[in-house]
């Protein structure tokens, strides 16, 4: 066995561990920012000093990352019979329950009425879900159209070349809308930048030793955090050259994906089931379509007034400290009631897409 294969091996033990537990502490990221935006009032976040600025650039990406990582199994042989069945189970996962909470969403705060704005690119907030099968069905497409036998490093340039193609296609905003009209939102078009970041997940797990030695370079590291927190304190001024916001994007959420997969992984034993943190982080990581479909039924609305609190008396801090009791407050809501909804295996598999047992 190699160290190639070893360290395979490897990720296969530690993924329950620090990997989940990351995923939850994304996710908790996303309930975050959504405390702010729903609670407080986009009009005041926009302008207000506050740390959802910082997390709001890389967690989506971060976020891709994972749903990448996970999906990477070295034994998978991408043909078509294995791809119908994997699309079709997806699609009963991911978009069977999405359709059903979006509906209840519009149900309980739009008095039943869609509109077209319901159906933009954010889609209420249920979005994610339908992009990331979107993803699912364009990297097994790639896969398996790719044109050569040899499954090494051309194969990997392959996926690369299409989600940087796909990236290009997706960005311009303005282009797809006189081209499409309402449909360029419909189909969310715009979200599929983020499939970059998906394939990227896919070979730093197919890759992991080699990552790895990367990120133990100090040197190397270095200029990540350097980086990074150069794009973080600049961002505003770069977004405001002529033709960067693609580049600030792309550098900004693979700049804050790095670091934070570095950091869950060189601190490993923090966030095992053995700790409180782990064992908390790694609940919500293998719950994150359930807090995903559910949180926003329970977003704490109407809270300008605090918005405005902090957009005259800037306090980045306090604000981080209050969003984040409430965004775990909205979580902990969410795994109680879906423990409930689980306690009904019916349930749990049509809405969370729990493996019903034989």
């Amino acid at each position: 066995m190699n160290m190639e294969q070893t360290a395979q091996l490897s990720v296969k033990k530690k993924r329950i561990e620090y990997i989940d537990a990351m995923r939850g502490f994304t996710m908790i990221l996303v309930v975050f920012s959504h405390i702010c935006v729903y609670g407080y009032g986009k009009e005041a976040v926009d302008d207000m000093v506050s740390f959802k600025n910082v997390f709001i650039s890389f967690h989506m990406p971060l976020f891709f990352f994972i749903s990448g990582w996970v999906l990477y199994k070295t034994e998978r042989v991408w043909n078509w019979n294995f791809i119908k069945g994997f699309l079709t189970s997806k699609f009963m996962m991911l978009m069977v329950p999405t359709v059903f909470f979006f509906l209840l969403y519009v149900l309980v705060f739009k008095d039943a009425r869609i509109t077209a704005e319901d159906l933009n690119a954010a889609k209420d907030g249920y979005w994610f879900t339908l992009a990331l099968f979107e993803f699912f069905l364009l990297y097994s497409l790639t896969l398996f159209f790719y044109p050569l036998k040899d499954k090494g490093w051309k194969e990997d340039i392959f996926v690369v070349a299409i989600a940087l193609w796909v990236y290009v296609l997706a960005s311009p905003r303005k282009f797809h809308q006189e081209i499409l009209g309402d449909w360029y939102a419909y189909l969310g078009i715009y979200n599929l930048r983020f499939y970059l970041f998906f394939c990227l997940g896919t070979l730093v797990r197919k890759y992991y030793a080699r990552f790895n030695r990367l990120m133990d370079n100090g040197y190397i590291m270095a200029l990540v955090l350097f980086l990074f927190f150069g794009v973080a304190i600049f961002k505003e001024q770069l977004l405001a050259l002529p033709n960067f916001s693609t580049l600030v994007f792309v550098a900004y959420g693979g700049l804050g994906t790095l670091v934070v997969l570095s950091f869950f992984w060189k601190h490993e034993a923090s966030f095992t089931q053995e700790t409180f943190l782990g064992r908390n982080l790694q609940l919500i990581g293998r719950r994150t379509l359930d807090v995903y479909l559910m949180h926003y039924l329970f977003l704490p609305r109407h809270l300008s007034f605090i918005g405005d609190f902090f957009l005259d008396n800037p306090n980045p801090t306090l604000e981080l400290f209050l969003s984040g009791v409430l965004a775990l407050g909205v979580i902990f809501l969410t795994l109680v009631v879906s423990e409930i909804l689980r306690l009904s295996p019916f349930l749990g598999h049509w809405l969370f897409g729990v493996k019903e047992k034989k």
